[in-house]
């Protein structure tokens, strides 16, 4: 079966979180020196979310993966391909008001790495004089002390002024660590061997000048990292401090810091993102969680290290796999997660003294915990139909099921899902329709033989300049919100040469009274499906002052939405930007 790919609103982020695979760690250091890895580079596409520290969407953020760079949708959403390194290739994530991110990421070729992206939120905190001692005290109880007329500007020179400083500590027991951390734990010791940390507090200090200038330390600064309780039973009484080194990407070490009651306590001679650590040499894992009941899900994988606790937490790709990093010799617990992130699979592994592929796994799903939507999708003269999906509407959202050669389809929810389903076929070869099957999601769902035998029409264009892209077909489906208001669920599909797109775009009217004379309207999470590897994928903003016509809506089904607009269009893929473009939606109401 055909898999798409979900690019959801804000509220369903956690479906499609990272499928980059971040490092495990522990504390206690091996003797042998791991072999040097041969670095292979790749085209590979990846695709993601940006959010702030609250979990809405980041839009308008650039992001860089290779030689290419796009900005992300009001959704947080960017889609980039580039030739990368096949392990640890760079994503790096900046706007202004946040940290500057970097995830490293692992790709496998021939599938899509899906990535989740935390920004922090770049605060003041605090200013003092340069020809003083300052003290600053972060959020997490974090501190750093800095030694009076020791500052520089980036030319070298002695600075004196106040001192601005943006400082954060990042705590490594949160299980959104993977979201938010610069890096994956890879890390270079003093010796230059290669090893994987365990982290036991992190904290990022940036410094300005008046005008916003950058600003380092010329003399060497204290730093205060406090340690998470769940760890502070095995904190060492001294641990090496790291820097992350943004050219080479790694962690490297340099200092060392002592246990002071709950924190460690170690002086720096520059600023950038510090760690304090505990190293170990690694090994590269991989595995694949093969189809719960003969389809793939948004599984996660949780990676414990038995003798410390400290976990990671990954999704897996589109094919269910995962890869990553992992401390040498150490016994491991494996979980599989759900998308309501409950334990479906746990097994003990490791002990690990290579790199190592796992056996596929296969986790035993009862009836009770995934509900399997399954049937064929065939044409009026019974033929199955290839070129085509099945849309399943629940709990006001669609999830798209593309069917495979032979007019198959099948794919589980979990049972957190709610349970009241419409489904619907569509014939994209010859624009056809099957009726819609409303049913209730609390047991195995069998929808038999769809029959797309109704004609489907609707269009829709994105016109710059004579030139256009035309889409078919296109239809609306109207919900109610409230006595006073409605919503428009327009569906239009992009189909070309080595892919199809499919937007769903949300419209909502806030004056029912009057259809074609709306007081207001918005996109509103906007969501893109993508199948293949189509040249154009979209993000489009209705502009402002918003500029909007009505030309047709009686609201009756079988009938015509006919919508146009001004709108902003970039092709997510390329950058390419269509300002001041005009979108012409002529939907068929459902």
């Amino acid at each position: 079966m055909q898999k798409s790919i979900y690019l959801l609103a804000v509220s369903f982020l956690l479906l499609f979180t990272s499928s980059c695979r971040k490092d495990s760690f522990i504390d206690t250091i091996d003797k042998e020196k791991p072999e040097v890895e041969i670095v292979n580079f790749v085209e590979a596409r990846v695709q993601g979310v940006v959010v702030d520290n609250e979990n809405n969407a980041l839009g308008d953020v650039s992001v860089r993966w290779g030689s290419k760079n796009v900005r992300t949708d009001e959704n947080g959403v960017f889609i980039l391909s580039s030739v990368v390194k096949e392990r640890n290739a760079r994503l790096e994530i900046s706007k202004e008001g946040f940290f500057t991110s970097r995830q490293i990421l692992q790709t496998f070729p021939g599938e899509k790495t899906q990535t989740k992206v935390q920004l922090i939120p770049r605060e003041w905190s605090g200013r003092f004089s340069s020809q003083e001692n300052g003290e600053i005290v972060t959020n997490g109880g974090g501190q750093i002390d800095f030694t009076a007329g020791g500052f520089v500007s980036e030319d070298g020179n002695p600075y004196v002024g106040d001192v601005n400083v943006y400082a954060y500590y990042l705590d490594p027991s949160r299980e959104d660590l993977s979201e938010l951390m610069t890096g994956n734990l890879l890390a270079r010791n003093t010796t230059n061997e290669m090893q994987v940390l365990q982290s036991y507090g992190m904290m990022n200090v940036e410094l300005e000048d008046e005008q916003g200038r950058k600003l380092q330390i010329s003399k060497a600064a204290r730093i205060t990292s406090p340690i998470p309780d769940k760890l502070l039973n095995n904190a060492p009484e001294s641990i090496p401090l790291w820097y992350y080194d943004l050219e080479d990407d790694l962690w490297k070490e340099e200092g060392k810091a002592n246990l002071d009651g709950n924190s460690y306590v170690g002086e720096v001679n520059h600023f950038t993102w510090w760690n304090c650590d505990v190293p170990e040499y690694f090994i590269y894992l991989e595995g694949k969680i093969n189809p719960i009941r003969g389809s793939y899900w948004d599984h996660h994988v949780r990676v414990t290290i038995i003798s410390t606790g400290a976990s990671a937490v990954a999704s897996v790709t589109q094919e269910g796999r995962f890869a990553g990093f992992v401390p040498k010799g150490e016994m491991l617990l494996l979980e599989i997660l759900n998308t309501c992130f409950d334990v479906i699979h746990s097994e003990t592994i490791g002990g690990f003294e290579e790199d190592t592929v796992l056996p596929s796994i296969t986790v035993n799903a009862p009836p009770d915990e995934w509900y399997l939507i399954s049937g064929s999708l065939v044409d009026c003269d019974e033929n199955p139909v290839s070129n085509g999906y099945v849309s399943i509407n629940y709990a006001n959202q669609s999830r798209i099921i593309f069917v495979d050669e032979g007019g198959m389809f099948a794919e589980v929810f979990p049972k957190c899902v709610d349970n009241q389903v419409i489904a619907t076929g569509i014939d994209l070869e010859n624009l056809l329709s099957s009726l819609s099957v409303y049913a209730t999601l609390d047991e195995d769902l069998d929808l038999e033989t769809l029959k797309a035998c109704d004609e489907l029409g609707g269009e829709f264009s994105i016109s710059l300049n004579g030139e256009s892209l035309m889409g078919q077909p296109c239809t609306m489906r109207i919900e109610s919100i409230s006595p006073t208001q409605e919503r428009y669920d327009i569906t239009l599909v992009h189909p070309q040469e080595n892919g199809t797109v499919i937007y769903l775009l949300y419209i909502g009217n806030s004056d029912i009274a009057d259809p074609t004379n709306w007081s207001s309207i918005g996109f509103q999470d906007n969501q893109r499906i993508v199948q293949g590897d189509p040249e154009f994928i979209f993000d489009i903003k209705i502009g402002a002052p918003i500029t909007v016509e009505i030309l047709e809506n009686t609201r009756v089904p079988g009938d015509t939405f006919h919508f146009v607009s001004k709108v902003s269009a970039v092709n997510i893929l390329t950058g390419q930007e269509l300002d001041n473009a005009d979108l012409e939606i002529m939907a068929i109401i459902q």
